[in-house]
């Protein structure tokens, strides 16, 4: 049942990490545009919306291993078992990417209380979180 839950959690959290991953790369980046780029639907909601122009991508052949081992049905799938995910390098790469727009947020919008407040708590409290998963990564 643990192994279940393992890999129930470890498949969330590689798809969050993608899903953050494209929401930092651009609308209108040229590696949308390639063949096998990211493409963003008129729905989706990026960094771009809010007048982000940087390109943050933080995932390279990762996200490929993670669209045929875990969101798309491919031959690849059963590999997925044996896969060694490096959770903490991908998770560090993203808090550092997202961090870097939110505080772009906060000097954006300095008097929307809401946006500014919004921005603020998610970056500070992430960045707490991650010092104290890091603190209890060390000691081990």
């Amino acid at each position: 049942m643990l192994t279940v839950m393992g890999d129930a959690c470890l498949n969330e959290t590689l798809m969050a990490l993608r899903d953050l991953n494209d929401f930092l790369i651009p609308r209108e980046c040229p590696s949308r545009k390639n063949k096998g780029g990211v493409k963003a639907k008129d729905s989706d909601l990026l960094a771009s919306d809010f007048g982000y122009s940087e390109n943050k991508t933080f995932l390279s052949s990762e996200r490929t291993d993670i669209n045929q081992l875990i969101a798309h049905t491919t031959k690849r799938g059963p590999e997925v078992y044996t896969y060694q995910w490096d959770v903490w390098e991908l998770t560090s790469k993203c808090i550092a990417q997202c961090s870097s727009f939110l505080q772009w947020v906060e000097q954006r919008y300095p008097t929307n209380f809401l946006i500014f407040t919004a921005a603020f708590n998610c970056r500070i409290t992430t960045q707490k979180i991650y010092q104290a998963l890091d603190a209890q990564r060390q000691k081990r």
